[in-house]
């Protein structure tokens, strides 16, 4: 995940890129700070698809949030941007550029993280697998893909409703999927951890009733890994 945190009072930026990466600190997240508008737009309009996230200051001397919103808006309309603002009533402004939250300063850390929270189920709903099966095109929700599992050239995608057989490795295949929100139990599966009815330190039950392997020596990491995805996305 790319981050940009846009504020021209240093306090602000340092606070919320510590907050982000105590949030953050398992994961593969970059953080990117600036003290103005412009210098972001300059950044941004080159770059328009780098960020997942904005945090932006509506109060900043020189272009204000809103109008940098706006300039963001003509070159991407789904990143995520969340408001800053000492002053609620500014707060309506933010409607118009499809701002996704807004925060109150100074920065409580509570609120800061139950939004990131709903940040990352946000993000893991919109995301989707483009597979090819005969001549059709077909977008599979990361929500919905219970697991994967190889199958000696081919991989068998599970999903809630139906199950798919693709030409390709399993290792190629996830590398395509990312996020929390999958892990490699064993080296013929990735599962979905959303999925995950319960567990030992052998096994896996996914709420589709299967029963998938656990490595010996996957046992910790599995058990960090969904640790971290029931704080970060909620179960």
């Amino acid at each position: 995940m790319k981050i940009a945190v846009c504020d021209d009072e240093s306090v602000f930026t340092n606070q919320i890129s510590s907050y982000l990466e105590k949030y953050y600190h398992s994961l593969d997240v970059l953080i990117e700070t600036f003290q103005s508008g412009e210098e972001f737009l300059k950044r941004f309009i080159v770059h328009p698809d780098h960020y997942d996230l904005i945090f932006l200051d509506i109060e900043m001397g020189g272009i204000d949030g809103v109008s940098t919103a706006r300039q963001i808006r003509k070159c991407n309309r789904q990143v995520l941007i969340i408001f800053l603002t000492s002053h609620v009533e500014f707060a309506v402004d933010g409607y118009e550029v499809d701002a996704f939250r807004f925060l109150p300063k100074p920065i409580q850390e509570v609120k800061l993280l139950r939004t990131l929270t709903d940040i990352q189920t946000e993000l893991d709903r919109n995301k989707k697998l483009l597979i090819s099966k005969g001549d059709r095109e077909i977008l599979l929700r990361y929500q919905d893909i219970v697991f994967l599992k190889a199958q000696n050239i081919n991989v068998l995608i599970r999903t809630k409703q139906d199950s798919y057989v693709i030409r390709k490795t399993l290792n190629a295949l996830g590398n395509e999927i990312e996020g929390p929100v999958f892990f490699s139990p064993h080296r013929s599966y990735v599962i979905n951890l959303s999925c995950v009815a319960d567990y030992d330190k052998k096994a896996i039950t996914m709420e589709t009733g299967e029963r998938i392997a656990l490595s010996r020596n996957k046992v910790s990491e599995f058990h960090t890994a969904m640790m971290t995805y029931v704080r970060i996305c909620g179960k």
